[in-house]
């Protein structure tokens, strides 16, 4: 571990700007078969959250769709490849 680092994890109970969420990804799945449960399920916490502070949605370019289908709340989304 380097402890020259500058960044930190803060507590949850510290002031923060907001929630970043990272969209779940088929083929990183260990059973994709549940892909569309396991969304819908991503999407609840994402709206859950999203009634009290600003929620970051990080996606990968081809679930924006679905991923803005299904959170129905307010979020940002932003485009990064991920698995």
């Amino acid at each position: 571990m380097n402890h020259n680092s500058r960044y930190t994890m803060p507590a949850e109970w510290e002031t923060h700007e907001r929630t970043l969420v990272e969209w779940p990804v088929r083929n990183s799945m260990q059973h994709p078969e549940n892909y569309d449960q396991v969304c819908q399920g991503y999407a609840e916490v994402v709206n859950a959250i999203s009634e009290f502070e600003t929620v970051t949605l990080i996606i990968n370019g081809d679930s924006e769709s679905l991923a803005r289908r299904l959170c129905t709340s307010e979020a940002d989304f932003l485009s990064i490849p991920h698995n």
